[in-house]
């Protein structure tokens, strides 16, 4: 059915858009760093659905131009690339990468159960919520969670460029540190973003 076909193409231009956003992580994940990515992403996510939540409170009838159609779609698929090159590629990285060896395995896997039990919830609660309070008060939500996200990596995530990971190296008292800081006598644990 035509409906069907318009659907596919729209998802279709989505996944166009959206998966870019994993290659550009792969390729900048070292130079810019997972923290600095994750906060990118939580950070367009923000600005992104604020403004389809501003587009979409503006639209009280059915008669949308394509034009604004087009823009709208765009827009959503951008939320994906952000989405993509942000926390969808760094959350699988920072568990590996944060906790002590003697942990990581489990805490790795507890961090993977918390975001897969995120995603389910969020999903669940779309639709319902979109009904009954609307969809541009569900993407002011998402904005508001894309900034609660930002602020938890800016608070609690440590950047980790040039460090080994915890309990890699079997020097006592210098774990989570490269061996060029313990050469240096550096114990710098700083957040440089």
């Amino acid at each position: 059915s035509p409906k069907v076909i318009v659907t596919m193409s729209h998802q279709l231009i989505i996944f166009a858009i959206a998966l870019p956003g994993y290659w550009l992580a792969t390729y900048t994940m070292d130079s810019l760093g997972r923290k600095r990515i994750q906060m990118m992403g939580f950070m367009m996510m923000a600005l992104l659905y604020g403004i389809l939540a501003g587009l979409l409170s503006t639209m009280h009838n059915g008669n949308v131009s394509e034009g604004m159609k087009a823009l709208l779609l765009i827009i959503y698929g951008l939320t994906f690339f952000f989405s993509n090159f942000g926390p969808n590629s760094t959350t699988f990285i920072l568990p590996s990468e944060s906790f002590p060896m003697h942990v990581r395995a489990s805490m790795n896997g507890f961090s993977a159960a918390c975001g897969k039990s995120g995603a389910a919830i969020g999903s669940a609660f779309f639709k319902p919520l979109s009904v009954s309070i609307g969809v541009p008060a569900v993407m002011g939500i998402c904005a508001g969670v894309s900034l609660l996200g930002l602020l938890i990596t800016i608070l609690f995530i440590e950047d980790r460029r040039g460090m080994e990971m915890k309990g890699d190296n079997n020097n006592p008292g210098s774990e989570g540190h490269s061996h060029t800081q313990a050469l240096l006598g550096s114990n710098r644990t700083d957040n440089n973003f």
